[in-house]
């Protein structure tokens, strides 16, 4: 499962790397800590295990508000080096804390994933376009839905998309959606979330997706991550 992640993250650590929005390694944990409390976006703090040489070879997470994003930033931090680390002339293992910040526009912060939020009980696969299929392009979509208290999609409003096609794909998809209404004070109540939407291709045993990783991380209010993956063969 590991080499999956590392090839499947390669692509989205360079477009973060490229952002130039990820937090360097912090020597304290009280640094980390205020990193990790930036607005705008997903924060998560790691301990990396470095030994001698400066491998990783063991990551814990501290504290993360994304599991999925966690999960591309381990694989990302596995394949860096480190610089050695000399005690008393010898060159020792170490244990780093780094914290990481995936900046989102539009983003509430986690406290907007505490309100009433709707349940998915049916969603509909999007149907893959045709001539991105036969490319094998992979893509995603960024969508603003509105439910009713009666659980109906009301609305769905393209936020953006790597494709025109992924995008009208996604939101016709989720328009056919059906949800467990969110409750308030025991009532059902109309609500709106962000939706992200990936489309990868499996091939040769690697998996193709998008170089962006804004997919991965919808502004919140938002619902989990859908992934659509398809055989490259």
């Amino acid at each position: 499962m590991q080499h999956h992640l590392i090839r499947t993250v390669v692509a989205v650590a360079l477009a973060l790397l490229a952002y130039g929005k990820a937090c360097s390694a912090q020597s304290t944990e009280a640094a980390a800590e205020t990193e990790a409390h930036q607005s705008g976006g997903y924060a998560m703090i790691f301990d990396l295990h470095v030994d001698a040489t400066g491998n990783v070879e063991r990551i814990e997470t501290v504290a993360t508000e994304s599991n999925r994003l966690s999960e591309l930033a381990m694989a990302l931090l596995l394949r860096k080096k480190f610089p050695e680390k000399l005690v008393d002339g010898q060159v020792v293992a170490q244990v780093i804390r780094y914290p990481l910040f995936f900046p989102v526009e539009d983003d509430l912060g986690a406290e907007a994933n505490a309100a009433p939020m709707p349940q998915p009980i049916l969603q509909m696969m999007p149907t893959v376009p045709l001539k991105l299929r036969k490319a094998l392009l992979p893509g995603g979509a960024l969508l603003k839905v509105w439910v009713d208290h009666k659980g109906r999609t009301t609305k769905v409003d393209l936020v953006r998309a790597s494709h025109e096609d992924y995008g009208r794909a996604a939101a016709e998809a989720v328009k056919q959606w059906k949800f467990r209404p969110a409750v308030k004070d025991g009532n059902p109540v109309d609500s709106w979330f962000h939706a992200g939407i990936t489309f990868s291709f499996e091939l040769n045993d690697q998996r193709r997706i998008d170089p962006s990783w804004e997919w991965y991380a919808p502004p919140r209010p938002a619902v989990e991550l859908y992934e659509v993956t398809l055989s490259g063969r």
